[in-house]
Formats: structure tokens, sequence, C-alpha cells
């Protein structure tokens, strides 16, 4: 199943520690970006345009392409990078899935 931008959103918010103005804000801080570039990561991924992804994170789509690109590079050689990816990734998942639980119960 296809992860919504939203949950991948919300996830990062939360595995990234930082608000979600940050996450769609002006500020270039390394700790914003790192976590911009595995939600970019993430969304292609999953199949999403690159125009898509810069609406979810308010940023031009050659933006986009730049963040996946290093992203791909940085995954290859950076564990912390990784292992945030896999758990925005996974937390994202579990969102979705305790949505679609709970429309289906409703």
């Amino acid at each position: 199943m296809k992860l919504l931008t939203l949950h991948i959103l919300d996830a990062a918010v939360i595995e990234g520690r930082i608000s979600l103005d940050d996450l769609r804000g002006e500020r270039r801080w390394k700790r914003f970006v790192t976590v911009r570039w595995a939600i970019a990561l993430i969304c292609r991924q999953q199949g999403y345009s690159f125009p898509r992804i810069g609406r979810a994170l308010n940023r031009d789509h050659s933006t986009m392409v730049h963040a996946v690109t290093g992203a791909d590079n940085r995954l290859k050689s950076d564990l912390m990078f990784e292992a945030l990816v896999n758990r925005i990734r996974n937390r994202a998942e579990s969102l979705q899935t305790a949505c679609s639980t709970r429309a289906i119960a409703a």
C-alpha cells in the first residue's frame, strides 16, 4: 500500500523531533535538511512525483531532485541517515495502519 505524504510528514515530525513549520520553513539548518532529504527519498520510493513532493515540503521540484540524489548518495555511506529513513518509514506505516483500522472500525 502506498504511504500517504501526510503520514510520512507526521512520522518525520515525530522521528526528527522538529515541528511541521520548521520542516516546511525556509531554514536550511542541517537537522532540518536531513529530515527533508529523508522525506523526499521515502516519497520518491513510494512513487510520488518531484512536484508533488515539493508541494508537500513547500519546495520547488528541482530542489527535490537534488534532495533525492543527495539522499541516495548519503544512504550508501551514512548509517545514522539510513536509520532515520527506516524509522520514518516504519512510523509512517504504523500511522497509516492505525488510521485505516480506525476507519474500518467506525
